[in-house]
């Protein structure tokens, strides 16, 4: 497999990726610990008397995430992946005494597309595209009614 700029990778939360047929390669998983500091418990602690947002909690996580969806995307990218479906992000407080320690974890399956995008009019399941008329129509059907236009669809027949 040839391995893909990390940047080209797309992440999603869903389970498919929406026009594309994808085969699985792998799944990918980061868990990144941050420990948030004694001096930022303090201000928490302030910041819980006197009420609001604790803001000094967050530069820590969102780093913390920063890193593990940089390894998801160096981890799929190595296995030749165009995008990570599934992607699920968890964090969770480490209970350790005297610390305070979160922990990000990160994971999702690692896919790479099988053929080019499927668009709304490309034919699938056995049906004929449409030809560039009928796309015509019913795009502009689509438009004057505001709402969506049933395809009409020929089945293909297999001998």
């Amino acid at each position: 497999m040839a391995k893909r700029d990390k940047k080209d990778i797309d992440f999603l939360s869903t389970q498919s990726y929406p026009g594309r047929e994808v085969e699985a390669l792998g799944l990918v998983v980061e868990i990144h610990t941050v420990g948030l500091g004694t001096f930022r418990d303090y201000i928490a602690r302030i910041m819980d008397i006197l009420g609001g947002r604790v803001n000094t909690y967050d530069k820590p996580a969102r780093k913390a995430m920063e890193k593990v969806f940089d390894s998801l995307q160096d981890q799929a990218g190595a296995l030749g992946a165009d995008a990570v479906i599934g992607v699920a992000v968890e964090v969770s407080p480490v209970p350790f005494k005297g610390m305070a320690m979160t922990q990000v974890l990160g994971f999702g399956t690692a896919v790479r597309f099988l053929r080019k995008e499927v668009s709304e009019f490309e034919g699938r399941d056995g049906v004929l595209p449409l030809s560039e008329e009928s796309k015509r129509v019913v795009s502009e059907m689509t438009a004057r009614s505001g709402r969506a236009v049933a395809r009409p669809t020929i089945p293909i027949l297999k001998s």
